[in-house]
């Protein structure tokens, strides 16, 4: 039977210089496509509809602050699917988009219905791609002006019936550090934390990164969105996966993780560098 990896890719971490960038879809699908040789089945929940969304207006000569951030989001998802596309193309790989709402994944014919097609994606070697549906459900818009992530929500909805065996959370700073690796050259990154017991010193409150919200991103010193990440790893996810890492891109990161190796911090039972 083969096994199935999780991966969750926040705004920040698709972008280059202020702007979402082709050659970072192609490394993300590069690495899948690297893990999908290895007999895994892949599932990708991707944030960056409502940056696209702003991209796309601007294109267009529209005034983006005559659109609200749901309206982004509905312009921008056609715009964010052609780069998963184009990624995944050059690897002979399908995508289907699957567009949903926290109350899909909460309703019992609705959810049964999205893990049904799920899959049957998985099954066929298609990456299935997730996202909040803003147009239909601005539940998420609301949530980020506070600081949450509705994507990482999605993802501990989505992962228990996906059942992933590896999950995989991908930031900028490719992992957890004691403090902000900006600011301090010697910071160490966390090899696991156990987030029901962290260590002094550790900043835990919700927060922003500059692109997006929830992901820990280049706020490291403020754990920013890391509360939900740790949270319900312990409640919900730990029942259906092996191991959630919270990683980056760099070095293949993604495909080493698949084969075993340690790389980024892994959310697990004791605070070790």
């Amino acid at each position: 039977m083969k096994k199935r990896m999780l991966i969750k890719v926040g705004t920040a971490s698709l972008m280059k210089n202020d702007r979402l960038d082709q050659a970072i879809f192609d490394n993300v699908a590069g690495q899948i496509a690297g893990i999908i040789n290895l007999d895994f089945e892949v599932a990708l929940i991707t944030s960056a509809a409502i940056k696209a969304g702003e991209e796309e207006a601007k294109k267009l000569g529209l005034d983006v602050e005559n659109l609200h951030k749901k309206d982004l989001a509905g312009l921008g998802s056609v715009r964010l699917m052609n780069f998963w596309r184009e990624a995944f193309t050059k690897h002979g790989i399908g995508v289907a988009q699957v567009w949903v709402t926290h109350s899909n994944l909460t309703n019992k014919y609705e959810r049964a219905s999205i893990k049904s097609s799920s899959d049957n994606f998985a099954r066929a070697g298609i990456v299935t791609i997730l996202d909040e549906n803003d147009v239909v459900s601005p539940r998420e818009i609301s949530l980020m002006f506070r600081g949450i992530s509705e994507n990482d929500q999605l993802t501990r909805l989505f992962a228990q019936i996906f059942k992933p065996d590896l999950i995989a959370n991908i930031t900028l700073a490719g992992g957890i550090y004691e403090k902000d690796p900006a600011k301090y050259p010697d910071a160490r990154i966390y090899r696991e934390l156990n987030c029901r017991n962290l260590p002094k010193g550790i900043i835990l409150k919700n927060g922003k990164s500059e692109a997006g919200s929830g992901g820990a991103g280049n706020k490291i010193a403020e754990m920013a969105g890391c509360c939900f990440d740790c949270r319900f790893l312990w409640w919900k996810w730990h029942r259906n996966c092996r191991q959630v890492r919270i990683i980056g891109l760099a070095d293949n990161a993604l495909i080493r993780f698949a084969k075993g190796g340690e790389t980024g911090t892994l959310l697990g039972r004791q605070n070790r560098f």
